[in-house]
């Protein structure tokens, strides 16, 4: 196996970079970079300095890039974790802007109201494969997946309401998404183990792996299958799922057809 990219700090996301052909893309502590397997570029912020500056380059900070995905080859919708912003970044300028959140996180307090503007911790973000217009985040301290419209105007977009909240209870502390490219059933990464929601029945969580905050490696029938947490999830075909499960230094296979690890 040939180590492709050398990174200061940890890598939580990549894909291929849809601006420059061939390259990867990905965040790096609270930093966005591009490689070829060669070289590698700071796009924006600072692998370790953290913070919260908008800026062109490497001028900008972050506080933990946790996600990202591509609206365009122009522009870039970063989650900033630590500083529970969404941010975007114009990869033609170098320029970061806001673009959703207003940087508050209140735990264990009744979240309505303010909630609508605001994440807790956000950890991912994916478009609607169903939509092409909507994209998805994880808010991990409000134990949600979160769904808005991309607008270009940097109105804030409109979070929580109705059917723009995807809320289960047995969402908790949801990190990696990943959309069924035939259902459009979400799956979520949540505290050592995967939750299934159902697209067109956004509060049913009709599966269920692992068990909540019951950490550990054992592989078998979805049940009785237990995992540490994880950043990342990728469904690799129809019936199978990759789990990045890093406290057991392991990537897992979920098989939804054997319902088995």
């Amino acid at each position: 196996m040939t180590s492709y990219i050398s990174a200061e700090s940890s890598v939580y996301h990549m894909e291929a970079d849809l601006r420059i052909s061939g390259n990867i893309l990905f965040s790096a502590g609270s930093s966005l970079r591009t490689t070829d397997g060669i070289t590698t570029t700071t796009i924006v912020g600072n692998p370790l300095n953290l913070g919260y500056i908008e800026g062109v380059g490497t001028h900008a900070r972050f506080k933990g890039i946790a996600g990202f995905v591509q609206i365009s080859a122009e522009n870039v919708m970063v989650v900033d974790c630590g500083n529970s912003y969404l941010r975007e970044v114009n990869r033609e300028s170098l320029q970061t802007s806001w673009y959703a959140g207003n940087g508050s996180c209140r735990w264990n307090q009744e979240p309505f109201g303010w909630y609508e503007q605001s994440f807790c911790y956000p950890s991912s973000i994916i478009l609607d494969m169903m939509t092409l217009t909507q994209y998805f985040v994880t808010d991990t301290g409000y134990s949600s997946v979160r769904v808005f419209e991309y607008e270009t105007n940097h109105s804030p977009p409109t979070l929580g309401s109705d059917y723009r909240s995807y809320l289960a209870e047995k969402l908790l502390r949801p990190q990696g998404i990943a959309q069924h490219h035939i259902s459009g059933d979400l799956c979520v990464s949540v505290s050592c183990g995967v939750n299934v929601i159902e697209y067109l029945n956004c509060g049913h969580v009709k599966i269920v792996i692992g068990a909540p905050a019951d950490y550990g490696f054992q592989d078998g029938d979805f049940s009785e299958s237990k995992f540490s947490e994880s950043q990342e999830i990728v469904i690799i075909n129809e019936n199978e799922l990759l789990y990045d499960d890093p406290g057991n230094n392991s990537t897992r296979l979920l098989n939804f057809d054997t319902r088995k690890t």
